[in-house]
């Protein structure tokens, strides 16, 4: 299987700065060990067309909402159950769904989080999420993001049938942990109030597979 920037993310990653709206802020630890599919394993491959991931970044005065796409994905069930998965996610499809005033300034925004500033799009331009462990209602897996790799683990609403696997998840990450630090209040202590960006990224994930 492939590895995978999911989810989700995103995207990731994917991708992307956040209010506090995209569920509880996650822990980022050290990589863990991919799940692998059993040989009793089916295979489910993500619907891109189906699948969206949507991110939401915020500034002290006003916040902007956007989407990003997954390239490719596929999941492992076993017995109905969700046990593996992998993801990419397309970074070059980053793009504002935030109603503005000046299109130019929507534009100037999507070029800034693409550039070296933000996720390096021309030098990353997919991130990825492989999934580790699916316990309990959660699950975790390490999240690519430039190349840094961490383990992340949120909560998840996953629903199995012979021919279709559904999820649905929101969770937060801080974007420093991948080294994402422009304009971040904890790195830079002279940057004006107004200038500051939240090192928080939303994501909301509603993922499709079938077989």
């Amino acid at each position: 299987m492939k590895r995978v920037n999911l989810l989700l993310l995103a995207a990731s990653t994917a991708f992307l700065m956040s209010c506090g709206n995209g569920g509880e802020t996650v822990d980022a630890g050290e990589e863990g060990t991919e799940a692998t599919a059993t040989t009793e394993s089916t295979t489910y491959t993500v619907d891109t067309e189906k699948s969206t991931v949507e991110w939401t970044g915020k500034k002290l005065a006003y916040g902007h909402t956007g989407v990003i796409q997954i390239k490719d994905g596929e999941v492992s069930v076993e017995n109905g159950t969700l046990k593996a998965g992998n993801f990419t996610i397309d970074m070059n499809t980053m793009d504002e769904t935030t109603t503005a005033s000046d299109e130019e300034k929507e534009q100037k925004l999507v070029g800034h989080l693409k550039s070296d500033d933000f996720f390096k799009v021309g030098q990353f331009p997919t991130s990825e999420f492989a999934i580790t462990k699916v316990e309990n209602g959660n699950i975790s897996g390490n999240l690519t993001i430039l190349d840094v790799t961490k383990e992340i683990s949120f909560p998840a609403q996953v629903n199995v049938t012979d021919n279709e696997l559904t999820a649905n998840a929101e969770f937060t990450i801080n974007r420093t942990d991948w080294g994402i630090k422009y304009a971040s209040g904890n790195f830079f202590e002279d940057l004006a109030a107004d200038k500051a960006i939240s090192d928080d990224i939303a994501y909301k994930v509603n993922l499709v597979a079938t077989k």
